[in-house]
């Protein structure tokens, strides 16, 4: 099952998580890279770092973010390890300037 993070902006981003009832992966967004302090709201040039947590480390996450026009802006693959298990998978994502709107990430 695909999860979905939508992005909302105005004068800031904010950020939505919706996560599958099949016990998809889920996605937390933190406002710094130690993952200490959830953050839901982003300004714009700043960075939202985000955690996949439950990611099965034999499998590669991908993560592609659309912009409210629904123009493709950035993928971003996360492998995993190899190993048996889960893992959590880090990244993050520089939040451009424009168009605001709602933001849509997916794992396709």
């Amino acid at each position: 099952m695909n999860w979905l993070k939508h992005l909302a902006a105005a004068a800031f981003l904010a950020l939505t998580l919706t996560t599958s009832a099949y016990a998809a992966p889920a996605i937390v967004i933190y406002q710094e890279a130690a993952n200490t302090t959830l953050r839901d709201a982003f300004a714009w040039g700043s960075t939202a770092f985000d955690t996949v947590t439950g990611a099965a480390n034999k499998t590669c996450y991908r993560v592609q973010f659309f912009d409210p026009t629904n123009t493709l802006v950035a993928t971003h693959d996360l492998p995993g390890s190899g190993a048996n298990g889960n893992a959590p998978r880090t990244d993050s994502f520089v939040v451009p300037s424009g168009p605001s709107g709602t933001w849509t990430a997916i794992r396709p």
